[in-house]
């Protein structure tokens, strides 16, 4: 388990770092950037109250 959550957390550290590169590069994906971050973050919400992840 410990490192299965050190491996989602460099994965996702990845994933903010790029993202914030991508959007401060390219202002026409900022939108797209921005609704990946709301998808990735709904999707770790509903895990958290999910009887299958519980």
């Amino acid at each position: 388990m410990t490192a299965a959550v050190g491996q989602y957390d460099r994965v996702m550290g990845r994933f903010l770092e790029l993202g914030e590169r991508v959007a401060s590069t390219a202002p026409d994906s900022r939108r797209y950037v921005a609704a990946l971050h709301r998808f990735v973050r709904g999707a770790g919400g509903w895990k958290l109250t999910s009887p299958r992840y519980g």
